[in-house]
Order: structure tokens, then sequence, then C-alpha cells
């Protein structure tokens, strides 16, 4: 990572896209080979881009990620949960503006969150997901003391 060789430009007449390849620096990082965990990180990190950003296919080994969305990432994680009925999971999902796209599931593990930032995982959360949190919060409340 401290050397750095000039990068290979190829002309291409195609369909526009931008490819990137890399050795990894093995070395480096005290690795013969790519372990089963860097790769699934760095293949769960190619679902987050197709996920968070719009208008871009992803493709991972070749093979174009199913996700288009954020709607569609969500889906993955709720596709294989079912309600005490048997039903599939009943979302909540606003697309609020070029900038938000928000959904709530319910959950059986307490809060739980996935959010991003600029196309970055934030999975500690953050400012943007308490202000979310504390306006359902604050609604929910509101329609509960009606009751």
């Amino acid at each position: 990572m401290s050397e750095a060789s000039e990068p290979k430009i190829k002309q291409f007449f195609g369909e526009e896209h931008t490819k990137v390849t890399f050795p990894p620096d093995l070395a480096k990082f005290k690795m013969r080979t790519l372990d089963d965990d860097i790769v699934q990180l760095m293949s769960r990190r190619a679902y987050d881009v197709a996920a968070s950003t719009r208008g871009v296919s992803v493709f991972l080994n070749g093979n174009k990620l199913p996700v288009k969305s954020f709607k569609d990432y969500i889906d993955l994680y709720v596709k294989d949960y079912k309600d005490e009925a048997g039903n599939p999971l009943k979302l909540i999902y606003e697309n609020v503006n070029d900038r938000w796209e928000i959904c709530i599931a319910p959950s059986d593990r307490g809060f739980q969150q996935v959010s991003f930032v600029n196309s970055i995982a934030t999975t500690k959360g953050g400012r943007h997901v308490d202000h979310v949190v504390d306006n359902i919060i604050k609604q929910l409340i509101e329609v509960i003391k009606k009751k």
C-alpha cells in the first residue's frame, strides 16, 4: 500500500462502465490468501454499494447483483422471516426524497438498524438514525395517548 504502480487503462468500445481490479497486497496483512471472512466482508460491501448507489449496476465475480435499490436490499434481510401467523413480515417503507429512504420492520431481538451515509455503512448508527427513531417514537406516543 505504500507503493503504487501506474494504473493500466485500456480502451473500450462496449457499453459504458467502470471496472476496477486489483491484486490485494496479502503480505501487508500477513495473509497468504483471502480467507472466507474477508471474502464475505467484500461481498457484503458489494451488496451495500448496490443498495446505496442509485443507477449503478454492481457485479460480483462476474454476476450482476439482484439489488437495484434500497428496497431490494431490505427484502434480502427480511425475505425468510414470518410473523406469528406465518405471513411475510409487514414493512413500512418510505422513499422520502433523493437523500432519505426509510424502512421499519418488526424485530423479536430488540432494536436493530442498518444505515448508510454517503453510501458508507454506519453499523453503529448515528445522529441520522436517532433522528428517525426519535420522530417515530414521538408519533407512536401521541397515538397511544389518544387511545
